[in-house]
């Protein structure tokens, strides 16, 4: 009896011990688990770490080259400004050549205006002679102070022909000057049309290198805008030829140290991907974020090519603004020289009128030889008269009577003598008012003919510098077209270095992402592993807890005792029996259950009947059945 009481004492303390080793087991489980996922995440770190360092290399990189796009940018703008001056500084020339012509126009016009007037005074002169003319033939018939009126006839006849030659050396002078004139006007239109021949030779190389510009656009759209303002830069910089080299050589430099930056990055990616082929196991997130990197970059692109787009066609609404300004201008100019012809017709008409006015002043002469004509041959018959008078002052006893008579009449006479003195005077007044006119008409004309010589002097200036101007243009042309040539060279050469940089990236990418798949698949089998371990260590936790109670109520049940009148000896606890399956699992044979199996004898139970129920109400699995089985077949081989 102590015996038996002492067994189900110690099949108690037995009890924990099992359950620490148990406890033990599944600890040493969760620890091998979890150290196992320590070393995956660390390992996962580890290449998260290397690809966000070989990111970060690739986006400094990245920053660098849009840093000296940037600047590349900011140097084109300053350059589009200098040309935006350049041609502010032609319309503004253009403007004051205009200005110049219109003033010449102007001044032309007043010109005509004055010799006009001056005609018409000759006119106003040639009715006031002809005016004279009838006083002499109406003082003719007068008889006293013929003598008085004929010098003072002779008089004004020679004042009025020293006007008349004075006027003759001034009509000449004024030829000349016209004729000096018209060949300048000539020298302007062959200046003119030579300007018109530039200025077609300069739209024809405008279109030479929009068509140039279009080609290198069809190259590399990327690049067209900074290759366009490239050569823009070298066109305003044309005049500073030393500069534009130097630019020319620090561009070419930043294009050998882009290459050498390709180069090197090109380098250094083999080396990381040859590193991320020894080193990585899991970088499923790093390579999405990697992909979600280019995309942004090369939306970035994408953006730098609307903005380059839009430059381009800002830049041909440009190029349209001066070709349309260029045209105006020419169109302009063709006007003014279709006006200075009008105008050299209109002088040609108006030496023609003063060629009339030089005949009529002939004319002229020959009327004041016909009045002197008449003067001397009134004086003859006036001489005739007096004769007859003096015979009939010897008659003029007889008609002393008549003469009486006539005494009114000679009063009569002698008043309209007087008149006819007065208006003498009146007349040579006139005279000398119209040489004081002809004089300040002379000086005027002379005037306007400095200020017409001043203006075509500047004229002449002008044309000269635009022909300079010209001259310089063309060689800036020609050396902006062989700037341009090596440069439509440098980019093809760069154009193919970068395709071949993206293939052997692309190639990479590629490579980079089959590791990344096989890599994924041998993580995600690893996964499902550990899963599938879980799940089954969660099974088994479940089974040996359900084990367990159904245990303990056939432990209940047999310490209600054996029936009353019955010889069968005590049936072993269940405690015995669980500790028994343990020890079987383990290997061990715990203290407790050999001093159970030294003091009690064994039981017949029917074990396999049991777990085949069990198995049938899904409490022990299949792997449990047979570990029974091996724990069947242990304690039917107990003694």
């Amino acid at each position: 009896m102590v015996i038996q009481e002492e067994c189900p004492s110690g099949m108690l303390q037995t009890e924990p011990k099992a359950t620490i080793a148990l406890n033990r087991d599944g600890l040493w489980r969760q620890t091998e688990l979890e150290r196992r996922f320590e070393s995956l995440d660390q390992q996962e770190h580890a290449l998260h770490q290397s690809q966000m360092r070989l990111f970060r290399e690739q986006m400094a990189a990245f920053v660098r080259d849009l840093n000296l796009m940037r600047q590349e940018l900011s140097a084109m703008v300053s350059d589009n400004s200098c040309i935006l001056e350049l041609v502010n500084d032609t319309r503004e020339a253009h403007l004051m050549l205009e200005r110049a012509q219109h003033l010449s126009a102007d001044r032309l016009t007043l010109l005509e205006k004055s010799i006009q007037d001056a005609v018409e005074r000759h006119g106003r002169q040639e009715r006031q002679l002809e005016g004279m003319q009838e006083c002499c033939t109406s003082s003719s018939c007068r008889l006293d102070g013929m003598e008085a009126t004929k010098e003072r006839h002779s008089a004004a006849v020679s004042a009025l022909e020293a006007g008349v030659e004075k006027h003759d050396g001034n009509i000449e002078r004024i030829m000349a000057a016209l004729g000096k004139q018209s060949l300048v006007l000539d020298e302007l239109k062959a200046k003119s049309a030579s300007l018109h021949e530039s200025v077609n030779g300069v739209r024809g190389s405008e279109q030479k290198i929009e068509q140039s510009q279009l080609s290198a656009v069809d190259r590399l759209s990327a690049l067209e805008g900074a290759t366009r303002e490239l050569a823009e830069q070298q066109e305003v910089r044309g005049r500073h030829a030393e500069g534009a080299h130097e630019h020319l050589v620090a561009l070419a430099g930043r294009v050998d140290a882009i290459e050498a930056s390709f180069d090197l990055s090109g380098n250094k990616h083999a080396q990381e991907m040859q590193q991320l082929r020894v080193s990585h196991e899991q970088h499923a997130a790093s390579l999405e974020k990697l992909e979600a990197s280019h995309q942004m970059s090369a939306e970035e692109m994408g953006a730098l090519r609307t903005v380059a787009s839009e430059v381009q066609a800002a830049t041909q609404q440009r190029l349209a603004l001066m070709e349309s300004l260029l045209g105006d201008s020419g169109s302009r100019h063709s006007k003014q020289l279709q006006a200075i012809r009008d105008t050299s017709k209109a002088h040609a008409e108006s030496l023609a009128s003063i060629k009339a006015t030089q005949s009529s002043h002939a004319g002229l002469e020959e009327r004041l030889d016909q009045t002197e004509r008449f003067i001397r041959e009134t004086f003859h018959n006036h001489e005739q008269e007096l004769d007859c008078l003096r015979l009939a002052q010897a008659e003029m006893p007889k008609r002393i009577r008549s003469l009486e008579d006539l005494v009114g009449e000679t009063e009569a006479v002698r008043e309209a003598l007087e008149l006819q003195a007065a208006g003498s005077k009146a007349v040579e007044l006139q005279h000398a008012s119209v040489l004081k006119r002809l004089e300040r008409a002379e000086e005027k004309l002379s005037d306007s003919v400095h200020l017409y010589n001043s203006e075509l002097a500047g004229l002449q200036e002008a044309t000269l510098r635009l022909e300079s101007d010209l001259v310089r243009v063309a060689k800036e042309e020609k050396a902006r077209t062989l700037v341009q040539c090596s440069m439509s060279d440098r980019l093809s050469v760069m154009e193919k270095t970068i395709d071949d940089k993206f293939d052997r990236i692309d190639s990479r990418l590629s490579v980079v992402r089959g590791i990344w798949a096989r890599d994924r698949e041998q993580l995600l089998g690893a996964r499902r592993q550990i899963d599938h371990m879980t799940d089954t260590l969660q099974q088994e936790v479940l089974a040996k807890e359900e084990l367990s109670q159904a245990l303990h109520e056939a432990d209940r049940a047999r310490r209600r005792g054996p029936l009353p009148g019955s010889d069968a000896p005590p049936a072993p606890t269940i405690q015995s029996l669980a500790l028994a399956t343990l020890s079987a699992r383990s290997g061990s044979c715990p203290r407790g259950l050999r001093m159970a199996r030294s003091t009690s004898p064994r039981l017949p139970c029917d074990w396999d009947e049991a777990i085949r129920c069990m198995q049938a109400k899904g409490i022990v699995h299949a792997e449990d059945a047979r570990c029974h089985g091996a724990t069947n077949g242990i304690l039917q081989g107990w003694p």
